[in-house]
């Protein structure tokens, strides 16, 4: 066979390298466009260059203080006309004063302004900040950006100083009284007598905290038997849920107190320590874990087995570098594998997710420390009635990616409660619990140097399906965050929120921020990308009676920032806010700020009212709302 002749070979050109007047020109762009510092850097693009010939840069100068970087921005040519914010990263950005929106916003700027002044703050200490401007002077758009590695800002400014004065939080809108369901029976029998427990061989130090602790209100009621089960009713708004839950101690039917099975291991005398052997040497009918004083090595996982609790002694530390789990199914430990299980409608998958979740879970006064390299103490998955109680999280790593917490949960959480707990840094939250229903924080301390923020509850939308297979997912089937209470917390602040949250009917409601934040709450909203048919509606949100030092607003809503389906973008709005407090009016905007994208707006009835800045109170409904809208 022919083979057939080989293509002809192409001369290679000599590259003709640029006249010395034109070289050194494109060595003043290169040396312009690498100017970066080792802290700060100021980036440098080339512009259309058929706007001026030559084309005269805009120029950036950059001063950092104060944990900020002033980026004094000069016209090219002539004056500056405007300058477009575009989405940035970690950044909280104020232009000549004015917030500006991260996500996308142009300003234009007064007339004959020669320079303008942006100033940078890092949304999250101790990562790096990026935010590309557009500048628009009088010959037309320049590209750039401004920003810093981490060591630009410095550590994180301290919170101004307060006097801390934790009470008891007063009621200021009358509630209505609701009937609520539980499964659990209250008895009279009061909690397990615990017997002397031979001491531990050491006790370690618990870390100091600067916040006290707010004392919880006692009740004359009987215990439960075990963590009670509390039905929602989807059809209720937050403040009426929450009127008649038993946790509320604003309750007529406050009752606190669970009692716990009365099968007992001592975890240090009977199994040396071993959390792990003693779970496993439980009856299938659950019982009480004793730890004394001492610290607990190993970690631990509790799958599938309801009706345990684990009780603390003053001094008891459960020490681990891998995080513990309590997971209704083996599956639900892969995240992955247990959605694409439920995909497939496996019977076993299903099940865990709805009627066989793991329940009546009990931790009250340990101590969990992550020995400065675990990355977060508990992870929770397909389980209920769950309450955490006198329970601190310290000493763990924040490795700066994702969005864990101390405590982490998702897949099909129901009834879980945080109740006197101390949650203290690092991690990027404090607690974040995804498609969480019928949960929330109460008279709990969180403390600083969480990067991402406070509390965390997400949408978690791989797992809102059609259960039932009735052709539409309801609202109990909607694993959006619903029904969350976050009430008679204290904050140290130093963080962009307390709040944030992809939920409806949520309750932010008599908690005090002791320190500085940009906003207290943070309700955003996210489109379904998983079915079709389901238009996510983040409705009913209240905060109430909260107290903060020093904030730029008290709320900010955000509309969808996408619609994957283009068929059922997200809704939220018909939110109230209403009897807030902010002490210092040196950095205060707007009680709450609205932000409008392309893929949706923020709908009514919203009420705003009795908002007192600076020991100036403004009464007035359905006002205050500044709307911005992002392209």
């Amino acid at each position: 066979m022919a083979q057939a002749a080989p293509a002809p070979r192409r001369r290679r050109q000599q590259r003709r390298w640029p006249t010395p007047l034109l070289r050194v020109a494109l060595l003043a762009v290169l040396v312009l466009g690498l100017a970066v510092g080792r802290g700060a850097w100021e980036g440098v693009q080339t512009a259309d260059a058929t706007v001026c010939s030559p084309r005269p840069p805009v120029s950036v100068r950059i001063e950092a203080s104060g944990g900020r970087l002033h980026a004094t921005v000069s016209a090219g040519a002539g004056n500056l006309r405007q300058m477009t914010v575009r989405p940035s990263v970690n950044a909280a950005v104020t232009l000549n004063g004015r917030t500006v929106d991260g996500n996308g916003e142009t300003t234009t700027l007064a007339t004959g302004s020669a320079t303008s002044t942006l100033t940078v703050v890092p949304v999250q200490w101790g990562q790096p900040v990026t935010v590309p401007i557009v500048v628009t002077d009088d010959c037309g758009p320049w590209t750039t950006f401004v920003g810093g590695g981490a060591e630009a800002f410095g550590p994180m400014p301290p919170p101004p100083t307060a006097t801390v004065a934790v009470a008891t939080p007063t009621a200021t809108v009358p509630m209505a009284t609701a009937t609520t369901t539980a499964t659990a029976t209250p008895t009279g029998v009061p909690l397990t007598p615990t017997p002397t427990r031979t001491p531990a061989p050491t006790t370690p130090t618990v870390t100091p905290t600067q916040i006290p602790m707010p004392a919880p209100p006692v009740s004359n009621r009987p215990a439960w038997n075990g963590v009670p089960r509390v039905s929602l009713d989807y059809t209720q708004d937050a403040e009426t849920w929450w009127a008649g839950h038993p946790f509320n101690p604003e309750s007529s039917g406050y009752a606190p107190e669970i009692a716990s099975p009365g099968y007992e291991i001592n975890v240090l005398t009977q199994y040396g320590g071993n959390i792990q052997a003693a779970i496993d040497a439980l009856p299938s009918s659950g019982g009480t874990l004793i730890f004394p004083a001492g610290a607990y090595t190993g970690g631990f996982r509790l799958v599938g087995r309801s009706h345990v609790h684990f009780l603390g002694e003053p001094g008891a530390i459960v020490q681990a570098t891998t995080e513990n789990m309590i997971l209704g199914c083996p599956v639900a430990a892969d995240y992955a594998a247990f959605g694409a299980q439920l995909q497939a409608r496996a019977p076993s998958a299903l099940a865990c997710a709805t009627t066989d979740r793991i329940r009546d879970v009990y931790i009250r006064g340990l101590t969990f420390d992550g020995m400065g390299t675990a990355l977060q103490g508990l992870q929770l998955a397909a389980a209920q009635d769950v309450v955490f109680d006198g329970v601190t999280l310290q000493n763990y790593a924040n490795p700066g990616d994702h969005h864990r917490g101390l405590v982490s949960g998702n897949a099909s959480l129901e009834n879980v409660w945080f109740r006197g707990v101390r949650f203290v840094g690092r991690e990027r939250y404090a607690l974040y619990l995804d498609g969480l229903h019928g949960g929330g924080v109460i008279g709990s301390v969180v403390e600083n140097g969480f990067s991402g923020g406070a509390l965390l509850f997400l949408t978690n939308d791989d797992f809102s399906r059609d259960y039932d297979s009735s052709g539409t997912v309801e609202l109990p089937e909607q694993r959006m965050s619903q029904y969350i209470a976050v009430y008679g917390n204290t904050f140290a602040g130093g963080t962009y929120d307390v709040v944030s949250a992809t939920g409806r009917a949520m309750l932010v409601k008599n908690n005090r921020v002791v320190g500085s934040l940009v906003t207290l709450a943070n309700f955003q909203s996210k489109s379904s990308y998983m079915d079709s048919r389901l238009t996510y509606d983040y409705d009913g949100n209240r905060v109430i009676g909260n107290r903060v030092r020093q904030a730029r607003q008290l709320v900010e809503v955000s509309a969808p920032p996408t619609c994957p389906k283009t068929v059922n973008c997200a809704a939220i709005g018909a939110y109230q806010i209403r009897d807030n407090v902010v002490e210092s009016a040196s950095t205060y905007q707007q009680p709450v700020k609205e932000v409008s994208t392309v893929f949706g707006t923020i709908h009514g009835p919203n009420v705003i009212s009795n908002t007192c800045v600076g020991g100036v109170c403004a009464a007035g409904a359905s006002t205050g709302a500044r709307a911005e809208r992002n392209p």
